[in-house]
């Protein structure tokens, strides 16, 4: 338990990093620019608490320079904790030598510390650097400064002395730096690769932002509800392993909407928030080729295979046209022409372009054409020349299909009125003006590329608001994958959503249950019989299904299998079953598989149980048995009409049928395959079956229409079986077992079909009850003893789970719940929007507090925190990203402890916020020895971790 003595610790600083020289700020060198002493180069980091310690660099680089050259150049990739720079300094020769060192986060490649050092012989001041930071919301380089003076620390307006830190509304920080020779400062100067712009210092590395958006992963159509818009198909050849979404192009239509989500919704969907920005990112490519228009037409005439296609305006086009003329046709030097060109009201042609085919076999010409206006344009094919005097009418031409490359083109909508005009915005890093609509236009190559769109929300929204992708009037087949929208300026790598991140349960569901129910003769009760894929609970398509119709034996009696490659919505199994029973085998069990994709795994099997209904016997009339005989199921036959022993037998299989031989003999010969049952007895009654008021059924009575168990009127020990009323009726003088504090109130127990109830009451009228049904169970006496009556005190209870298990661990479920017993369980689930809870107490105690531990490991680098996690021991060696769960639960506390040597960054995740006190927090660090108790809550109108670091 934690004690409740804590210091808590304020958000000081952030940590920052330096290098030191054992010199100082300048290097003491002889006449000829030697060091005169050891220079050593430390490395130390000031925690948030402004406590400074040495600490171990990853990555290092020193370069030697002078004022025209670079002289040397070492790398160090391992582990240092001080570098002895003495050596290096003596080796190289150069006047105005400049040692700069610099310290690199190994894991990511951002920059720690820099620091250089200028070389002064004794008794001089050396040459020195100044080094002025800025702060950027894109990865723009700023210009250097054009201003400088001669006093040192000069920084100019905007720029600052010290590195601010990146965050994630100013993601980039960039460095200049100036040089001080013969005690002269120079200008600033930028990057080796441009020097009149800043270098990268910083950039921000919260890792992977939350995705906003649904159902990006595209698994298959039927998981698509999230879209609104969902004009086309899925592929699974997407980006990085990832399906995408495939916009199939119209060449007849100006436009075409493929993809939109709601984002904003007043009355429920707030995904987005007012005033904050945002980035939209997505992978796009275009189909190379065109789209294909199938023709296949044939004519003599001058002017065939017309077409309209829409073309857009500035757009350079290409058609392909596949066909071929006849023998005739060429015998008169006729061919296939196509004209693709843009026509007036009037008729008349304002563009146009063509290409020939004068083959007799199927081949290919092209034509180009620059759609100016854009717009409708015509396709329309001729045999070519027009007929003239002499020329048969059976020259002809074939156009076989039309193939309009478009180029690929898409647009996408931030609308209709979501984002800030004047704040500007970002299109793949370059600022743009933005448009009410927020709409973008964007170019496609076939390659994938990765898109980003930053945009700022106003800071009033209302009504619905959506993100959408548009094929526009100048696209080819265009390809979505990775779609993302998350908070900030930033595009971080793509992740799904976290409710797309859970693995779903795929399983095949039978349309009648969990059985197939057959009567006593192998009919199905259903000749609507299918089964079909679900995912979690959902039904989704399947692929390749494979039914097999097992025996009693699990024999194979028949099976089918669907080889195609689309996608099945279910597979009947009717055909399957009644093919077995029309080989004469009873089915006791289907089994059906089926893949979840077209790839050859995951496959999901089920197996669904043949139940058939109890027959009815029937005796037969025969009492000689006969090879040409054939029994049902229940039929009875009386060998020589006697009823003893030996003469009775019983066809008990759901096929009609009869044996080879006698069935006495087939008994004896066949038991494991035969057919018959042997009847000891058989009783017959010619007339109805009655049974007198007060007849016994061994001990048994009849009374009133129901058995009892006694005919006594004063016993209080009873039992009744009503089956007019549909309940079984206990009656019992005590109430309670040994563990029962009053046995004396009597009790009365029913169990009744038509409530779907066993409840059971007080006797003495003191309303106390208990009922189990579907629904639950309740009880509201709390007579119930925890200890036995032996024991030293008294507690009583309504429900009391004791027992003593024999349950023992292994090695692979160590510190872990895998293996354990419980006196009381509870989980629960909702599909709708309360809250679900395991279990709910007022007033609870607690006698031993044991929350469940997650452990993160000493090398992980990153996690993500489940809705289960309550005490977290992270005991990460390097800094950890933990994700807290996104949550539902109003009050829900997590704590977190770092064990290990390293640090935890904790984050919030599903765009719910952090909080130390009254200052909202992109994150919160913690170093070893620190303890995070995180609270969420909901109840202010934002939902919101709580965050309280504390050290004890």
């Amino acid at each position: 338990m934690i004690s409740s003595a804590l210091t808590l610790i304020s958000f000081k600083e952030q940590i920052r990093y330096s290098i030191k020289c054992s010199t100082g700020e300048t290097i003491p060198t002889d006449s000829s620019e030697k060091p005169l002493g050891q220079v050593l180069i430390t490395f130390w980091k000031t925690d948030e608490d402004n406590n400074m310690k040495q600490e171990r660099a990853n990555f290092v680089t020193s370069a030697i320079t002078s004022p025209d050259s670079t002289l040397g150049y070492i790398e160090r990739a391992s582990s240092v904790e001080s570098i002895d720079e003495t050596s290096a300094l003596k080796a190289f020769d150069g006047k105005g030598k400049i040692l700069t060192v610099t310290w690199y986060d190994k894991e990511n490649g951002n920059i720690l510390a820099v620091q250089s050092y200028g070389m002064a012989k004794q008794g001089e001041s050396g040459d020195s650097y100044e080094f002025i930071y800025k702060l950027t919301d894109v990865n723009i380089a700023p210009s250097v400064p054009d201003t400088t003076s001669q006093t040192d620390g000069y920084v100019p307006s905007g720029w600052t002395g010290a590195p601010t830190g990146v965050s994630m509304e100013y993601p980039y920080e960039w460095v200049c730096f100036r040089h001080r020779t013969s005690g002269v400062w120079g200008c600033f100067t930028g990057s080796a690769s441009d020097k009149t712009k800043a270098a990268l210092w910083a950039s921000y590395q919260k890792g992977m932002n939350a995705n906003l958006l649904l159902q990006t992963r595209f698994e298959n159509m039927a998981e698509m509800d999230k879209w609104e818009y969902t004009d086309g198909d899925i592929t699974e050849s997407g980006y990085a392993g990832y399906n995408a979404f495939v916009g199939t192009g119209n060449v007849q239509a100006s436009y075409k909407d493929i993809l939109r989500q709601v984002i904003y919704r007043s009355a429920t969907d707030k995904i987005v928030e007012p005033g904050k920005w945002y980035t939209l990112s997505f992978y796009a490519k275009q189909t190379g080729g065109g789209i294909s228009i199938p023709v296949n037409v044939t004519s003599t005439a001058y002017g065939f295979a017309f077409k309209d296609v829409y073309l857009k305006a500035g757009n350079t086009v290409t058609l392909t046209v596949r066909g071929y003329c006849n023998a005739q046709a060429q015998t008169e030097k006729r061919y296939l022409r196509v004209y693709l060109f843009k026509q007036t009201d009037s008729g008349s042609w304002l563009e146009n372009t063509f290409a020939d085919i004068k083959t007799t076999s199927s081949s290919s010409a092209s034509m180009i054409l620059n759609a100016k206006t854009g717009g409708v344009y015509k396709i329309q094919a001729y045999v070519y020349p027009n007929t003239s005097s002499g020329s048969s009418t059976t020259a002809s031409a074939t156009v076989e299909s039309y193939t309009l490359d478009r180029g690929g083109e898409i647009m996408t909508f931030i609308y209709p009125a979501l984002t800030d005009k004047t704040a500007g915005g970002y299109v793949d890093g370059s600022p743009v003006s933005m448009t009410s609509d927020g709409n973008v236009t964007w170019k496609l190559t076939t390659e994938w590329l990765r898109h980003t769109y930053t945009f700022k929300t106003k800071t009033s929204l209302s009504g619905v608001q959506n993100v959408l992708w548009r094929l526009t009037e100048g696209s080819n087949d265009a390809f979505i994958c990775m779609p993302k929208l998350e908070e900030g300026k930033t595009a971080t790598a793509y992740v799904p959503h976290d409710s797309d991140n859970r693995q779903p349960v795929y399983t095949l569901a039978l349309s009648t249950g969990d059985m197939v129910m057959c009567t006593p003769n192998a009919k199905l009760k259903t000749q609507t019989l299918t089964v079909s894929l679900r995912k979690d609970d959902t039904q989704v398509p399947m692929y390749k299904p494979k039914v097999s119709v097992l025996d009693d034996k699990g024999q194979v009696i028949y099976s089918y299998s669907n080889t195609g490659d689309s996608a099945v919505t279910s597979q009947d199994i009717v055909t399957a079953f009644n093919t077995a029973v029309n080989r004469g085998v009873a089915p006791q069990s289907i089994q059906v598989t089926a893949q979840i994709s077209q790839s050859a795994t995951p496959v999901v099997s089920g197996t669904f149980s043949v139940v058939y209904e109890a027959p009815t016997p029937f005796l037969r009339k025969e009492t000689v048995w006969t090879r040409s005989l054939k029994f049902n199921n229940g039929d009875i036959i009386l060998i020589g009409g006697k009823v003893d022993a030996g003469s009775v037998f019983r066809w008990a299989y759901p096929i009609s049928g009869n044996s080879t031989m006698q069935p006495a003999s087939d008994i004896q010969n066949n038991p494991s395959t035969t057919k018959w049952v042997a009847l000891d007895y058989f009783n017959m009654i010619a007339t109805n079956l009655l049974l007198a008021e007060g007849a016994n059924i061994g001990a048994w009575y009849i009374s009133n229409g129901k058995i009892v168990s006694t005919l006594d009127s004063t016993q209080k020990n009873k039992i009744e079986l009503d089956a007019a009323g549909k309940v079984i009726r206990v009656t019992s003088s005590v109430s309670g077992g040994d563990f029962s504090t009053n046995r004396n109130r009597g009790s009365s127990l029913k169990i009744d079909a038509e409530e779907g109830t066993v409840m059971v009451d007080a006797a003495d009228n003191s309303s106390k009850t208990s009922y189990m049904s579907p629904s639950g169970i309740f009880a509201n006496g709390v007579e119930t003893l925890t200890l036995p009556s032996s024991s030293a005190g008294r507690q009583c209870a309504s429900v009391v789970a004791v027992g003593e298990g024999d349950s023992d661990d292994d090695i692979y479920s160590k510190g872990t719940d895998n293996n354990a017993v419980i006196g009381v369980y509870g989980n629960v689930g909702n599909s709708g929007t309360a809250p679900s809870y395991g279990g709910m107490f007022m007033n609870l105690r607690v006698h031993g507090f044991m929350p469940g531990v997650t452990y993160i490991s000493p090398s992980a680098t990153s996690y993500h925190l489940t809705e289960t996690a309550t005490m977290v021991m992270c005991a990460s060696t390097s800094r950890c990203l933990v994700y807290l769960p996104a949550s539902t639960r109003d009050g829900q506390t997590v704590v977190l402890e770092q064990l290990g040597t390293g640090s935890m960054r904790l984050y919030a995740s599903g765009g719910q916020k952090l909080r130390t006190g009254a200052t909202e927090a992109s994150y919160v660090d913690a170093s070893a020895g620190y303890t995070i108790i995180a609270v969420f809550i909901k109840g202010l109108g934002t939902e919101t971790w709580c965050i309280n670091k504390i050290k004890l």
